[in-house]
């Protein structure tokens, strides 16, 4: 048991340390493609933080209410339009907010560079944060308890017993290559709200929301435990696949 536990272990700090190491490259990568400066990262990252806290009272007030069996694919819809919907004004509004002060020909650097910004403070909490609590509770199964005993709903106990039990190291690597591919989708997701703004037209807006959803039910199913990580990780190779032909053609055949 101490050498399985060991290598999930290392496994998630190997993970951890890839994610750093290749965020940190993406950052570098976009600067030189774009010129883009700090400050266009941290305005995303900044984005990404005020989603959250937009997003948080909406989870715990109304889609934390659904607890019964029959309403799991209600609560995944639920979180995930909340979620859609909020991310994606936000990122609206931060584009408004940052493209007053800027010349035409820089709008679709920064955009680039907010996007990576915004992906890489989702690493941060999602990647790190959130699998290393979870890590932290399969290591050490008298707080899990306790926790257990906290949550009300036996069907979210439940739930959170079935996540904590898969932890593996299949799981760490198949998390770094989630976390990257987000990378990948929030750039396809800023591109959509930059032709949104710069053309005027709606269309583009709802395209992203519609995206966004669609990234984030199945994300949403295998949170409440009802499909397998797996079928999660190839549907989101789907649409990272189609977010990189999209993002090709937006810089290649866009205006600057």
């Amino acid at each position: 048991m101490y050498v399985v536990m060991s290598g999930v272990v290392l496994a998630h700090v190997a993970a951890y340390v890839l994610m750093l190491t290749i965020g940190a490259y993406f950052v570098h990568w976009a600067r030189i493609l774009t010129g883009g400066r700090w400050q266009h990262f941290l305005i995303g990252a900044a984005g990404f933080a005020l989603a959250a806290l937009l997003l948080k009272p909406v989870i715990n007030a109304g889609i934390s209410l659904y607890t019964s069996d029959a309403s799991v694919w209600i609560r995944a819809v639920s979180y995930a339009l909340a979620a859609a919907s909020a991310e994606t004004g936000v990122k609206a509004l931060l584009l408004l907010f940052v493209m007053r002060n800027l010349q035409h020909y820089q709008f679709k650097a920064m955009a680039l560079c907010a996007a990576v910004g915004y992906a890489l403070a989702e690493v941060v909490v999602v990647g790190f944060v959130a699998s290393a609590g979870d890590l932290y509770l399969r290591l050490n199964p008298q707080v899990l308890s306790a926790v257990m005993q906290s949550i009300e709903s036996v069907q979210d106990q439940q739930v959170l017993s079935a996540r904590i039990s898969l932890l593996s190291e299949l799981t760490a690597w198949l998390m770094l290559l989630e976390r990257l591919g987000v990378v990948v989708l929030q750039a396809g997701l800023f591109a959509l709200v930059y032709l949104s703004i710069s053309k005027g037209q709606l269309h583009y807006f709802g395209a992203a929301v519609a995206a966004h959803f669609l990234i984030d039910v199945p994300a949403a199913m295998y949170q409440l435990g009802q499909i397998d990580l797996m079928a999660v990780e190839m549907w989101l190779l789907v649409l990272v696949m189609i977010s990189v032909s999209f993002i090709y053609r937006f810089w290649s055949e866009l205006d600057a």
